[in-house]
């Protein structure tokens, strides 16, 4: 007995393997565009885990954003390249900094973490320094940023508006080993949640 050439399942008329087989390549795709079409799209996810080294104290920009390599214009990995190249990941990407030690003067704004997280390694805090240098907090963190900080000193942060002159905290924060001095702000001097 032979195979109809229709079968019919949960209401739809579908063509048994043998007629879709005998279909041209332009019947088939008319076929297919008659028939519901359910394709599955992946959720946006986050990139595999980055790491930076920082590898100088200058403050200058990330050169190229989104492009997973901290570099600014002359190819070195500053601080503030590390921070916004980390930005620039797709959301919920973690990534890796080590800070090394030397003092770290910000004068181009606050580092800011916007929605992925950061985790910041520092050689200790008597010897990883980071320093605001204008009336500016020193770290950012916004609803949707995850910060953690291990081994680093902040100070120098200083606003009249906003709370934490260190860390104006939005997201969530982690301190290990943190030294918080010499901040000033409208309320909690150093850090505000």
């Amino acid at each position: 007995m032979s195979t109809p050439p229709f079968e019919r399942r949960k209401g739809i008329q579908m063509p048994t393997p043998a007629v879709i087989k005998s279909l041209s390549f332009f019947g088939a795709a008319a076929l297919a565009g008659a028939l519901p079409l359910v394709m599955a799209v992946p959720p946006a996810s986050a990139g595999p885990p980055l790491s930076f080294t920082v590898n100088t104290t200058a403050d200058l920009g990330d050169a190229h954003l989104g492009d997973g390599v901290c570099a600014d214009i002359h190819g070195q990995c500053t601080l503030r390249a590390a921070f916004e190249e980390s930005n620039a990941q797709p959301v919920g990407t973690t990534v890796d900094i080590t800070v090394p030690r030397g003092t770290y003067g910000l004068v181009h704004g606050s580092l800011p973490v916007t929605r992925n997280t950061i985790v910041l390694t520092g050689a200790g805090s008597s010897t990883t320094i980071i320093k605001m240098r204008s009336k500016l907090v020193v770290v950012a963190v916004e609803a949707k940023g995850i910060a953690s900080f291990t081994g680093v000193e902040l100070t120098g942060g200083a606003t009249s508006t906003l709370n934490g002159g260190a860390i104006s905290n939005a997201g969530k924060v982690t301190l290990n080993g943190v030294v918080v001095t010499g901040n000033s702000a409208k309320s909690g001097g150093g850090l505000s949640n």
